[in-house]
């Protein structure tokens, strides 16, 4: 089975590896509600609130937000290109402990 960007467990995982920490929030939405999971990129520090939308298998998005970043939306299909844009906004530096919590 191919890892899908928009399964939590593998989005986590690729942030664990390029050493950004995640924490869980949500991941059981209603079937109705188009968001897919929620997750806190950099707890204690940026805090950014990153939502997963999912119409479809084949059409999804990512949305970013902080308190000065407001509705920042990804929409790829590269998890290179979200690594990318997580290490602009933290500053090339993410957090010093590198570790994902459940």
């Amino acid at each position: 089975m191919k890892n899908k960007l928009y399964t939590l467990s593998y989005f986590r995982k690729r942030l664990k590896e390029a050493g950004i920490t995640s924490i869980r929030l949500i991941n059981n939405f209603r079937e109705d509600d188009e968001r897919y999971w929620a997750i806190l990129v950099d707890p204690g520090n940026r805090n950014i609130i990153t939502i997963c939308y999912k119409n479809d298998s084949l059409n999804f998005h990512f949305k970013l937000m902080t308190p000065s970043l407001s509705n920042f939306i990804i929409s790829t299909k590269s998890m290179k290109i979200i690594i990318d844009n997580f290490k602009k906004i933290l500053g090339e530096n993410p957090n010093a402990n590198q570790q994902s919590q459940p």
